[in-house]
């Protein structure tokens, strides 16, 4: 089940806004191509020097060489996604699919129990990581770690994370975890302490297979369930009791 909403915020102000850093994901994987293009080149002079008469291992190495490329641009890409009008509600900050839903105790940031909603993103999603509401990075502190898979719980403890804080509506607290995979742990984030951010503006890039997990006041009200898909920036995880729909129905 794809739980998207396709309602676009209309004022050009927060349009611009959300517009920030869009584009800079590929300039992270021009990086990569520039490297395996370098690499690439160097073996291919190798077996030109190693072995002349073999054109067709020379054609195997070019064909690797142009899949590498074009995946590293692929996982680069960015979407771009339209956040919805209502107000009171939390954005997915990830694509992927909601993996599991619980209780648990976030202990750097919000100290205390919370709604934990878990997003797993294949090597095949849009890795760009968006703000999930508008208002105040207070906490980010990265963790270093294990290499393994991320699809894995127990990935959200072992390995490396940086823990977004943030405050928003009311004086409420929640926090970002995200996390890295197993093929290359780097979190490239776009946000700095102190920082105002708009719902649905793009605040990070996670490399390669990870997991964002999701911590939310227990007082709000879940609309995903494990196996939905999600979009960054345009999914609603979870509304808060007096909103514009809550008001409405």
């Amino acid at each position: 089940m794809d739980t998207s909403t396709h309602i676009p915020i209309p004022s050009p102000d927060l349009v611009a806004v959300q517009q920030k850093h869009r584009g800079r994901s590929l300039v992270e994987g021009m990086k990569i191509v520039a490297i395996l293009g370098l690499t690439f080149a160097l073996i291919l002079a190798l077996t030109w020097i190693a072995l002349p008469s073999q054109t067709w291992v020379t054609g195997i190495v070019a064909g690797l060489a142009l899949v590498s490329g074009a995946f590293v641009l692929y996982f680069f890409r960015d979407a771009n996604p339209h956040p919805p009008v209502e107000a009171g509600v939390i954005l997915s900050p990830a694509h992927g699919i909601v993996d599991y839903i619980d209780t648990a105790t976030e202990t750097h940031f919000l100290k205390e129990p919370a709604c934990r909603i878990s997003i797993y993103l294949s090597l095949l999603n849009v890795h760009v990581q968006h703000a999930p509401v508008s208002g105040s990075i207070e906490v980010l502190q990265h963790f270093p770690g294990r290499w393994s898979r991320a699809i894995r719980r127990e990935a959200s403890l072992r390995n490396e994370h940086l823990l977004v804080g943030l405050t928003f509506a009311d004086g409420r607290s929640m926090a970002l975890r995200l996390i890295s995979g197993i093929w290359v742990r780097r979190i490239v984030p776009w946000i700095t302490p102190g920082q105002s951010v708009v719902g649905g503006e793009r605040i990070g890039l996670i490399r390669f297979g990870s997991r964002v997990d999701v911590f939310l006041p227990l007082t709000a009200q879940v609309s995903v369930k494990p196996g939905d898909r999600v979009r960054g920036g345009e999914t609603i995880l979870a509304r808060f009791a007096g909103t514009t729909r809550d008001q409405s129905s």
